[in-house]
């Protein structure tokens, strides 16, 4: 099933909030992400039923690897321990290495790359574009040394 990228962009900015939410309000997913869409523009969850399931999968995902996400994202080499990193950053982060581990055929790392830095335009601060794509670089060449493709996982 194909997506379109405005459906998948306001999909990862939903799950960007949402997993913010969590982390710090301690809610449940499908609470965080609800409250994430009435929030944004204050509109009914089910009113937007393509967003919300893909951005209720990101955050499942980032849930089900967040250790492997964390573990990838502390060895990007970008001299910053994880609890050490913003924590918007860190859900940016999080969900495009969550896309990255899926590797849909119809969205390649540097879309999911690019996706991630315009996230970090709109909610990081000044030098959060720059070291999202910075750690997602890293991050991609590592799954591509490792031959990490869930397509070959899925024969």
């Amino acid at each position: 099933m194909v997506i379109e990228a405005r459906v998948r962009r306001r999909a990862r900015i939903l799950a960007v909030q949402a997993l913010y939410t969590m982390e710090v309000a301690d809610e449940s997913a499908r609470r965080a992400i609800r409250t994430a869409i009435r929030l944004t523009n204050e509109g009914d969850p089910d009113e937007e039923p393509e967003e919300l399931a893909y951005g209720e999968h990101l955050v499942a995902d980032v849930q089900r690897e967040r250790e492997r996400i964390d573990r990838l994202l502390g060895g990007a080499g970008s001299g910053w321990r994880v609890d050490r990193m913003s924590p918007l950053d860190l859900q940016v982060l999080r969900v495009a290495v969550a896309e990255l581990l899926r590797r849909a055929d119809d969205l390649p790392a540097p879309v999911v790359i690019d996706e991630a830095v315009e996230v970090a335009k709109e909610f990081g601060g000044e030098s959060s574009p720059g070291f999202v794509n910075g750690v997602l670089d890293a991050v991609a060449r590592e799954l591509r040394a490792i031959g990490n493709d869930r397509r070959d996982e899925e024969r």
